[in-house]
């Protein structure tokens, strides 16, 4: 899952299936900053196998060329 701050909020904009990389976003705007997070999507080893979340990533930021 990829979210994209603007303004002070996160929206997500995309979720990859599993294994995918790289991803690009095309849909940007010149000049523009662009501040990313990502997270996974899991399935434990614990018993009884359970499915959840990973912790965002920490964001980093680029600006639009």
């Amino acid at each position: 899952e990829v979210k994209l701050k603007q303004a002070s909020e996160w929206t997500m904009i995309t979720r990859l299936p599993s294994n995918k990389a790289p991803w690009t976003n095309t849909d940007l705007t010149s000049w523009n900053t662009y501040a990313y997070k990502v997270r996974a999507y899991f399935k434990s080893g614990a018993t009884p196998n359970t499915w959840g979340f990973s912790s965002w990533s920490n964001c980093d930021d680029a600006i639009a060329p």
